[in-house]
């Protein structure tokens, strides 16, 4: 297994979230998974999650392992101090943030269907250049739809990020933005 299969667990919230605690015996209600981060840092930020009652706004940390925290050093990083979650597969050691606070962990091992993780495991193994082209037929043209509506909104906010970006390093010049972006798209 991948971490990578985990961020998509958490992302999307495909695992039983009836009854959450964490493995401090803690009860959790997700709110809000977060953004996705790619950059160094934790791996979701802005995440909203209730943890006995109390609402927690930060980053979300997912591992294979919990003892993944200590092998990569976060707990030397201030950059995981405001980490309110720890999302984990398997936990096999208690963690803590640089002060010693003990970080509230949630473990997906038994909460995930294990179909989903032998469907994840054969699309990777799977050789076609497409994964899942064999598996389209089976996809209603509604939840089709759908996934295209999302992608177009996902791509129309990244080029939206793009120019609010660049128009704010041009100090809120819109001339200069348009022209920047007009060369750009005539650079060869």
């Amino acid at each position: 297994m991948q971490e990578l299969f985990l961020h998509f667990l958490w992302r999307f919230q495909y695992f039983d979230r009836q009854y959450l605690q964490t493995v401090q015996g803690e009860s959790i209600q997700v709110l809000r998974p977060g953004l996705p981060h790619h950059n160094s840092g934790p791996d979701f930020n802005q995440a909203r999650v209730l943890i006995n009652g109390i609402e927690w706004v930060g980053n979300v940390e997912i591992h294979l392992h919990s003892s993944d925290w200590n092998t990569h050093a976060h707990q030397h990083d201030a950059a995981y101090d405001n980490v309110i979650l720890h999302v984990v597969w398997q936990d096999d050691v208690p963690i803590r943030r640089s002060d010693g606070t003990t970080i509230p962990t949630l473990e997906l091992q038994s909460r995930t269907d294990k179909h989903l993780l032998s469907r994840y495991q054969a699309m990777l193994q799977n050789q076609e250049g497409i994964p899942c082209a064999r598996q389209f037929a089976r996809v209603s043209e509604l939840e089709k739809l759908s996934m295209l509506d999302r992608v177009l909104m996902q791509r129309l906010q990244q080029k939206a990020n793009i120019v609010t970006s660049l128009w704010e390093a041009n100090r809120h010049d819109w001339e200069e933005t348009s022209y920047q972006l007009l060369a750009k798209k005539f650079r060869i």
